[in-house]
This record gives structure tokens, sequence and C-alpha cells, in this order.
């Protein structure tokens, strides 16, 4: 499980530094500080 939330954290990095909207149905991302998430489901 280590590892998989390492890689949830790059990613969102990866959005929030290049200014990006996350688009995505996973949960995990809702709570983190700076990220703009969006859900696909919600389309």
């Amino acid at each position: 499980m280590g590892q998989y939330l390492i890689d949830k954290a790059i990613i969102a990095a990866t959005a929030i530094v290049h200014n990006f909207t996350l688009i995505t149905s996973d949960n995990d991302f809702n709570n983190v500080q700076g990220l703009r998430v969006l859900d696909p489901n919600s389309l």
C-alpha cells in the first residue's frame, strides 16, 4: 500500500506544479490542498 500512496502523491504534486486539473473518480484526491479535481462522472 505504501507505493500506492507514493504514486498518488506524485500524480497530485505534478498536477499542482503544472496548474492542471486532475480528472479522476478516485476520492483519495479530494482532500489534497491546492489540487483541482474534476470527477468525470459529474459531467
